[in-house]
């Protein structure tokens, strides 16, 4: 396809600018996996996460299927829930290239939802390229077991030096310098390190984030406690009991060496801090979410954080001592995620307002001599879906902010930039993704995309390549989708027809880390002659085809969204969708049903199907129709006895019953020549 030449002053989202997609790549091995995190550097992406069975990342792109090397899948037992650890690199092609393994030994049943993971890459975090360009940070946690690609054995149940831990219950954290050289990583003969990061606090530690600077040092935030006691109990969140209490937490920052992962320096600050990002001169950025309760904090060496009356996103920037320069209060939410360029001068935060409800914020902060800390610009309008931004990012050379969250079908999505310009995108399935792109300079919206398959789609993982400015962003899908779509490439699910045997005690299922990788250069989409950036005309469309949704569709082709499958690509109408189709669906209030598609309402977070209400094209194509042997009683489904559809086929109610005295009467005994009624004659006479 040709390469879209964009004016430079474009203004708004453009409808006909899109990053090409270059891959996606997903797990086919027989097995379950998740990318929770990922972190990009010389034109490669290396994803971390979890697997149980065997793991084998293939590569799909608009040409085929790019398969990996044979030593770089993961072989463990396809019948079991053992839960292992991985790292994986991928090349510019899509071709998994290397992995990392880290064998565990701790069972994980079933999927994992939002609570605690037995072992784990951390999600978002886990995975950071190092500035030096030749090392990854490596953060997360395990229980029991796990070796370390060099053969190493760690314990949760002791520590390096062979003492009992007090804290049995959380996991172990721990940190690596993975040298991605190397397919051992770390160890001897390699540059890299691992450490667990409790041995010298009693009580746990708990860790916060991880970084790499351009020496290969490591920038760390974490809080360690100094005593553990099993059988104290607090309450949750929700109110329930438990047992085991952390006491006597101390936050703090450090730099970790290059060498070894021993400490070059450690200071307690004032609040435990969030994500942390080294630039180009050895400094760092650190963000934490301010509360009017917090008051003044003071960061050492002069610098104090003022206090708030509500939450604010807290921005702190230290020296590569570790001393503290500046800190200042930025926008009206938190501070769980952002991007800064290496130099420094391009930093973005995004964050989730405290109101439920309200859509997230995105803001790019100044960090320029004397404006240390003030709003550039705030967008308040395109953070919205249901989890709002899901992740932050930054191009290098300081022209961009990225985004990415979710999409949950039937809904759209819309997203408004800071000039008030809008573009709507949609899910293919029950959950989708989207990325987006801003101008740095004033938060007005470049270009969206929405991928995904038309299963559901849950994705952490997000990193921009500060070499080839490719972004990559990647989760798990669930579901067994039948097919992946992103940009133009697209297959069906190798998977699609896998279902695993339950009565195999421990089986692994279906879901399968998944991740794809956004190119800096736009393409003009294949049905368009020629593009007019947010003005797309009739006459610009390919003839046969129609451009709908920022997507291509040959005439006749159908709306692959759930609810609008039966509109259809009319290429006289090239701009919209057509239909609806009725043939064999119904469309009812504004949606496509399927042939025999029952009833469905949603009651809270609940969905009730009607068992006699259902689409028959040939009763009704606007409306539900009964089911045959039903009927509404009362508003509810009511499926007919014997008498009910005798009724309905009008034949009247059967006589009344013969009374008893009545049938004493025509049984008793009768006088000679007597002769009785003659309605008891036939009662009598009656078979």
């Amino acid at each position: 396809m040709p390469l879209l030449s964009l004016a430079t002053s474009v203004i708004g989202w453009n409808d006909c600018s899109f990053p090409s997609v270059g891959y996606f790549a997903v797990d086919e091995g027989i097995g379950v996996s998740f990318a929770y995190a990922a972190a990009a550097m010389n034109g490669q992406v290396y994803t971390g996460g979890y697997y149980k069975g065997h793991y084998a990342l293939v590569g799909v792109t608009d040409g085929g299927e790019v398969v990996p090397e044979p030593t770089a899948a993961l072989w463990g037992d396809a019948i079991s829930d053992v839960q292992s650890l991985y790292v994986a690199e991928t090349n510019g092609d899509g071709k998994l290239t290397k992995s990392w393994n880290f064998e565990g030994t701790a069972i994980q049943v079933g999927l994992i939802g939002h609570g605690p993971q037995t072992n784990d890459i951390d999600s978002h975090s886990g995975v950071k390229a190092m500035l030096d360009k030749a090392h990854l940070v490596v953060k997360g946690g395990f229980r029991q077991l796990l070796t370390l690609p060099d053969g190493t054995v760690w314990s949760s149940a002791t520590r390096s030096d062979g003492t009992v831990r007090d804290n049995q219950a959380d996991q172990v954290p721990f940190l690596m310098k993975l040298d991605i050289s190397s397919t051992q990583g770390v160890g001897a003969g390699t540059t890299g390190w691992a450490k667990m990061m409790d041995e010298s606090h009693p009580g746990g530690a708990e860790l916060h984030f991880a970084d790499g600077d351009t020496n290969g040092d490591m920038i760390v935030t974490y809080t360690g406690y100094s005593a553990y006691n099993a059988t104290a109990s607090y309450l949750d969140r929700y109110g329930r009991e438990l047992y085991g209490l952390k006491t006597g937490g101390v936050p703090y920052v450090a730099k970790l060496s290059a060498a070894d992962g021993s400490e070059l320096w450690k200071h307690e600050v004032p609040h435990e801090l969030g994500m942390c990002r080294a630039i180009n001169d050895g400094s760092f950025f650190c963000t934490y979410t301010m509360s009017a309760s917090d008051g003044a904090l003071d960061f050492g060496n002069g610098v104090t954080m003022p206090a708030v009356t509500s939450m604010k996103a807290g921005l702190v920037k230290f020296s590569s001592l570790g001393l503290a320069l500046w800190a200042k209060p930025t926008h009206d939410a938190d501070g769980s995620r952002f991007g800064v360029s290496g130099d420094g001068t391009l930093l973005a935060i995004a964050g989730t307002p405290p109101v439920s409800g309200q859509m997230d914020l995105l803001s790019r902060i100044d960090t320029s001599a004397g404006n240390e800390g003030n709003l550039l610009w705030t967008d308040t309008g395109s953070g919205g879906g249901t989890h709002g931004f899901r992740g932050c990012e930054v191009s290098d050379d300081g022209t961009e902010v990225y985004a990415f969250g979710q999409i949950n079908s039937p809904s759209t999505l819309t997203l408004t930039d800071t000039t008030g310009s809008e573009t709507t995108l949609r899910s293919r399935g029950s959950y989708e993704v989207f990325v987006a792109a801003y101008d740095a300079a004033d938060g007005s919206g470049k270009w969206a995309i929405d991928g995904g398959s038309d299963g559901l789609d849950y994705f952490f993982a997000f990193a921009s390549d500060p070499d080839t400015n490719a972004i990559y962003v990647g989760g798990g899908v669930y579901d067994t989708p039948e097919s992946f779509h992103w940009g133009d490439v697209t297959r069906p699910n190798a998977m699609h027809m896998y279902t695993p045997d339950p009565s195999i005690s421990g089986y692994v299922g279906t879901t399968k880390a998944f991740t794809v990788q956004l190119k800096t250069t736009t393409d003009l989409p294949s049905c368009l002659s020629s593009c007019t950036p947010g003005e797309t005309q009739a006459s610009q469309v390919v003839p046969g085809h129609c451009y709908i949704d920022r997507h291509c569709y040959a005439h006749s082709g159908y709306a692959p969204y759930p609810g609008s499958h039966c509109m259809h690509c009319d290429a006289s109408n090239p701009l919209a969708w057509s239909g609806p189709d009725t043939t064999n669906h119904c469309f009812v209030d504004g949606m496509c049903l399927d042939k025999d598609e029952h009833k469905s309402t949603r009651v809270g977070r609940s969905t009730v199907v009607s068992e006699c209400e259902t689409c028959q094209p040939s009763v009704s194509t606007d409306a539900y129709s009964m089911v045959a042997g039903y009927q509404m009683v009362d508003g509810a489904c009511h499926k007919n006895t014997w008498a009910d559809e005798a009724a309905l086929a009008g034949w009247n109610p059967p006589c009344e019953a013969e009374t008893g005295s009545r049938r004493k009467r025509r049984l008793a005994p009768q006088t000679p020549g007597h002769r009785p009624h003659k309605a008891y004659r036939r009662l009598s006479s009656a078979k």
